[in-house]
């Protein structure tokens, strides 16, 4: 499974649109689309906002799978 994959299917458990979490992490809903959609790279900043409003640290993450 992708990173992008993963990110798709955690905000999707915790039942959060993508026009939500574009907002609470401050970007646009396309950069969210195309991450999730197309495999487009996301920086560490931007992981890391999201992962914090899934409530999941890092360690959490690349464990959860």
């Amino acid at each position: 499974m992708t990173l992008n994959e993963k990110i798709q299917l955690l905000r999707k458990k915790g039942g959060i649109s993508q026009a939500e979490l574009a907002f609470k992490i401050d970007c646009s809903i396309e950069n969210i689309k195309d991450f999730e959609t197309s495999g487009t790279k996301i920086n560490g900043f931007i992981l890391l906002r999201i992962l914090e409003n899934l409530d999941m640290t890092i360690d959490e993450f690349k464990n959860y799978f």
